[in-house]
């Protein structure tokens, strides 16, 4: 029978230590994103022929831009508070289009993504679900181990503090019946990137709407990494409850 193991030896064997079978998890701090691009365009048909496999990435991206189809809608309308990215601008980092909703976000070294890698037909769940489940567990983790208080997900759905500072954006596309892309949480700061983000309008916001979570809390007792592992295990316990 095929397993993901198979698809990682025959495919991407420089990726093997860095798969947890059990887990059901690809790690890879730092991860190129056109290395990332190119693994997400190998591994989809896979998925796709094989409805019951599950597998997470977590990652961070060295710096870059990424555009999705478009801004947030409500109503069929666009929400009249966001200001579409300039595409005539000069970015400092790469900027790379890609099939997922929203428009301009961000990625940097001290980032935590998650990119849970779902067959749709399977789980029975839609993009929107996911993603609202994703930052709810966020969330809660937030609040349980760091006492953090004020979080929510507004309108807009990400992970804001104190209603107006955003810590964490989602935006999930699909190919093949299967979820593409996830969250990414601004967990460690970074200075060329923050910088930049004041002249952007990431997810069609000002760019000082966004912040680290390092920058409003100490983070001393619970890392990234320790942040990550307890992301994925809430978030694969309650797909795993589904089937």
């Amino acid at each position: 029978m095929t397993s993901i193991k198979d698809f990682f030896n025959t495919k991407f064997p420089q990726y093997l230590e860095n798969y947890n079978e059990e887990k059901q998890l690809l790690t890879l701090w730092d991860w190129e994103y056109e290395q990332y691009l190119y693994f997400l365009n190998e591994i989809l048909p896979w998925l796709r022929e094989n409805p019951t496999w599950k597998i997470s990435i977590l990652c961070s991206h060295p710096h870059c831009f990424t555009n999705g189809s478009g801004l947030q809608k409500e109503a069929g309308k666009a929400i009249k508070e966001l200001v579409d990215f300039d595409q005539n601008l000069k970015l400092p980092f790469p900027l790379f289009q890609i099939k997922r909703g929203g428009g301009l976000t961000f990625h940097y070294p001290g980032q935590m993504i998650y990119y849970p890698l779902l067959n749709m037909n399977h789980v029975k769940l839609s993009p929107p679900r996911i993603m609202l489940k994703m930052i709810q567990l966020a969330k809660e983790i937030l609040e349980e181990k760091l006492s953090l208080k004020g979080l929510d997900y507004q309108k807009l759905l990400g992970l804001w503090y104190q209603e107006k500072t955003k810590i964490a954006s989602v935006g999930m596309g699909l190919e093949y019946y299967v979820s593409t892309h996830g969250m990414a949480f601004n967990y460690l700061y970074d200075d060329k990137m923050f910088h930049t983000l004041k002249q952007l309008h990431p997810c069609g916001l000002q760019g000082d709407t966004y912040q680290s979570l390092d920058k409003i809390t100490d983070i001393s007792i619970l890392t990234r990494e320790e942040f990550s592992s307890l992301l994925h295990k809430s978030f694969s316990d309650w797909i795993n409850s589904r089937d």
